[in-house]
């Protein structure tokens, strides 16, 4: 979409504070500092979630100071992509090199965490067949040598072009969120996010139990529909946009129109009929999913989640000496074929 076609879609949405990019690669995009400056002054936003590959450096550098010289106030958080060690990963990501890129780029960024006190900066790696087996060490790499706010690892979703790289299997799964959660922890203690007055044992119980109790809802859904502990919100407090101008309620659904065929106005399509019979239809669907995005967009919103259930995961987790209780009888160690429905 051109640049006025984006700000007259920002100037017809509803205020909301945050905005998630997703990719390709957004740094490429010549604009982007100015689109996201649209969505600030016009919509509210103050967080902004910003994945990227890391090779371009330079960029990523410019990108960020800008970003702050014009919101000193914003939070933004650096998603760098690393789905294995040095060969593994450029392979997945098809680009010779990207791993010391990569690296190059988490070196650069990271001491500006010093300097704007709203930059986050974490490590994405997507679990998958050819690199579940070395994500453990890559976390203890980068936790050693790396100053960073947290290491995020999430199942394979979607269409993958090698269906093989599905493939992995249950126990291995469990075992590598076990690890994560040790990760998770240590993360959390020292957080920025913490409160001053708050108890750091708090603090944990509701950092690392949000970790826990996603990992939960997602290895439930890894091979079947299991019905998440809260409702899925896709559509009502969080949309999906397109690059051509399709709009989707879920990234998992078909769009429900082009805004292009709205002029562009966002609120005529998201307030019409067909925008809430999708709701509508996804709830009676029990579409049920992975999707790390949309399962912490609704836990966010579900008291019984946060006052419940992440406090009981965490203190499951912690008296079962760090063992998930969650493995159901009912699956096998096959693996997780299935997850690529979300």
């Amino acid at each position: 979409m051109t640049f006025e076609e984006i700000q007259k879609i920002s100037v017809t949405m509803p205020p909301f504070t945050d905005l998630w990019l997703s990719g390709g690669e957004p740094s490429l995009r010549e604009e982007l500092v100015d689109i996201i400056d649209l969505f600030c002054r016009n919509n509210g936003v103050t967080s902004l979630q910003f994945p990227t590959n890391g090779l371009l450096t330079d960029r990523l550098e410019t990108i960020v100071d800008r970003l702050f010289e014009l919101h000193p106030k914003m939070t933004l958080h650096i998603n760098l992509a690393l789905d294995g060690y040095g060969e593994t990963h450029d392979k997945l990501r098809g680009v010779p090199g990207n791993f010391k890129k990569a690296l190059e780029s988490l070196r650069a960024l990271s001491p500006r965490r010093a300097k704007y006190p709203g930059l986050r900066i974490f490590v994405n790696s997507v679990i998958c067949k050819e690199n579940y087996q070395q994500l453990v060490d890559l976390g203890n790499f980068i936790r050693d040598h790396f100053d960073v706010d947290n290491h995020y690892f999430q199942i394979i979703r979607g269409n993958a072009m090698d269906l093989n790289l599905l493939e992995v299997p249950l126990e291995s799964l469990k075992a590598l969120y076990r690890q994560a959660s040790q990760l998770h922890l240590h993360y959390s203690s020292k957080s920025r996010l913490k409160p001053k007055r708050l108890p750091q044992s708090i603090f944990n119980m509701f950092y690392l139990g949000a970790f826990l109790f996603i990992y939960e809802t997602q290895f439930n859904n890894a091979d079947h529909n299991e019905r998440w502990k809260m409702p899925c919100l896709a559509g009502t407090t969080s949309a999906v946009l397109d690059h051509n101008g399709n709009l989707r309620i879920c990234e998992l659904r078909e769009p429900i129109g082009n805004l292009r065929d709205y002029d562009c106005d966002f609120n005529q399509l998201w307030e019409s009929k067909v925008r809430q019979e999708e709701v509508t239809q996804m709830q009676k669907d029990h579409c049920d999913c992975t999707h790390v995005c949309f399962i912490y967009n609704s836990l966010k919103s579900s008291s019984r989640v946060k006052l419940w259930e992440i406090p009981k995961d965490y203190l499951k987790f912690k008296w079962a000496g760090h063992e998930f209780s969650w493995l159901h009888a009912s699956k096998d160690s096959k693996g997780v074929s299935g997850a690529a429905r979300g």
